[in-house]
């Protein structure tokens, strides 16, 4: 796997044991505009055994200056994600603003497919699905996770009946014909702080770690990356 990044450090803490420093050569990464506050973009060569193979490029900045699922947009190449740490400029549905900090996952992906504009419906809801099941199968326990729909992930104690929002979720498909060609995601997951929002026609943030005890939260910061990424690329594989 190509990783472009502008530390070894960055790599090897989030996504795996760098074996080797490419060349100066950017022509994978052309159809992305590099904006992060912290350094320099690099290439280097990136083993992860639990990665699926699917992902052979992946894009990793510590301060995103602007939203990296907006960069994605015209992507024409391979399968890739993009993961930032902390950034600016982030948002949700209709253009709101997604408050962003440390230690949460901000997470954009664009993959190249070939599906029949019928499974559309399916193609919008599979990050979310995936996620809760994620939560429910490692940490959810006296709460449940839900959809509410058209974009957001909610939980809800079992003591209790107000729901706080915990992640949303971009969809962008591109369709050619009857064809769907490419599916892009935009994923944001509060797991160390949530944002106080002050408005009653929002709902109130929830974080994986005010909601289940997760132990490391670096560790249950990698384990929800490697498994959205795994589970949405064996999906579209599977489908396809």
């Amino acid at each position: 796997m190509r990783i472009l990044a502008s530390s070894e450090s960055l790599i090897e803490r989030l996504v795996g044991q760098v074996i080797a420093s490419a060349d100066s050569d950017f022509s994978d990464f052309s159809g992305y505009g590099w904006d992060d506050r912290a350094g320099l973009p690099q290439v280097f060569v990136c083993q992860n055994s639990e990665l699926h193979s699917g992902w052979e490029l992946g894009i990793i900045e510590e301060f995103a200056n602007s939203s990296q699922f907006d960069r994605l947009k015209l992507w024409q190449g391979m399968p890739v994600f993009a993961l930032a740490l902390d950034g600016s400029g982030f948002h949700g549905q209709n253009g709101r603003v997604w408050h962003t900090g440390p230690g949460n996952l901000y997470l954009s992906m664009a993959i190249p497919i070939r599906m029949d504009v019928a499974k559309a419906a399916e193609l919008q809801v599979l990050p979310a699905q995936t996620i809760i099941r994620v939560l429910q199968n490692r940490w959810l326990l006296g709460m449940h996770a839900e959809i509410k729909v058209p974009n957001d992930i909610i939980v809800i104690r079992d003591d209790e009946r107000s729901p706080r929002k915990l992640a949303g979720i971009l969809t962008e498909l591109r369709v050619r014909g009857s064809q769907i060609t490419q599916v892009r995601y935009g994923i944001g997951i509060n797991i160390k702080h949530a944002p106080d929002i002050d408005d009653p026609k929002h709902l109130p943030a929830a974080y994986l770690l005010n909601c289940v005890d997760l132990g490391d939260a670096d560790a249950c910061y990698r384990f929800m990356l490697t498994h959205i990424l795994n589970d949405i690329i064996e999906h579209m594989a599977e489908h396809e």
